[in-house]
C-alpha cells in the first residue's frame, strides 16, 4: 500500500478578483435621445425640466444628477472610478447641451453633474 506524499511543487497564488462597480455608459445611449429643441431659457423651466428628466431616466443618468451613485474608491476599484468620472462628465455634457447660451453661466466651474443640476 502506498502512502500519501506531500507535493513540494510550488502552488500558484491566485490573484484577487477585481470587482467593477460602475459600468461605462455607451455613447449610443445618449445619441439616440439627443434630439431636443427645448433648450432652457428664462421662461420654460417646467417643460425643459420634464424633458431633461425623462432623458436622464432613459439614458441612466438620473443617479448622477441626484448624487445617488458615488465615485468608488480608486484604490479598490480603479476601473469603476474611471467609469464613474466618464459617466459624470457625460452627464455634464448632456446638461450643457440642453442649455441656452444665457443659462450656461449657472453651471460654470461645476465639478460634478450633481453640482450642475443643483445650480440650475
Amino acid at each position: 500500500m502506498s502512502t500519501p506524499t506531500m507535493s513540494t511543487a510550488p502552488t500558484q497564488q491566485s490573484q484577487p478578483m477585481t470587482t467593477i462597480t460602475i459600468e461605462c455608459i455607451k455613447l449610443k445611449d445618449w445619441l439616440g435621445e439627443h434630439k431636443t429643441y427645448n433648450l432652457l431659457v428664462d421662461d420654460n423651466w417646467q417643460s425643459w425640466h420634464d424633458d431633461i428628466t425623462l432623458t436622464f431616466r432613459v439614458c441612466s443618468l438620473d443617479n448622477y444628477v441626484n448624487g445617488t451613485i458615488q465615485c468608488p474608491d480608486p484604490n479598490s476599484d480603479a476601473i469603476g472610478t474611471n467609469n464613474w468620472k466618464y459617466n459624470d462628465m457625460y452627464t455634464k455634457k448632456v446638461i450643457h447641451d440642453c442649455l441656452s447660451a444665457g443659462q450656461k453661466y449657472h453651471t460654470l466651474n461645476c465639478e460634478t453633474a450633481k453640482e450642475m443640476w443643483t445650480n440650475l
